[in-house]
């Protein structure tokens, strides 16, 4: 009984930073497909909007690059995309 909790025990000491960091990576990748899509559908000109085409895997992000920032990149990335 005392292997398998100091087993789990490191596991989650290994592990536990990872695993609570898994929750920010999918904000900062649902931010930059949201940005993405956003991107790709602009135009000052017209009220009617593109249709997005489904957005790429994201990216890694910069060194303390937030969500903001990814949703930044998306924008770009989706502009880029469409020819704009």
């Amino acid at each position: 009984m005392a292997k398998v909790l100091f087993a789990v025990l490191m596991f989650l000491f290994v592990f536990g930073e990872n695993l609570l960091a898994w929750d920010d990576h999918q904000d900062r990748s649902t931010a930059y497909q949201k940005g993405y899509k956003d991107g790709y559908t602009y135009n000052p000109n017209s009220s009617v909007k593109a249709v997005a085409p489904v957005a790429p895997v994201a990216p890694i992000p910069y060194v303390g690059q937030d969500a903001n920032g990814m949703y930044i990149r998306g924008v770009l990335d989706g502009q880029k995309s469409r020819g704009k």
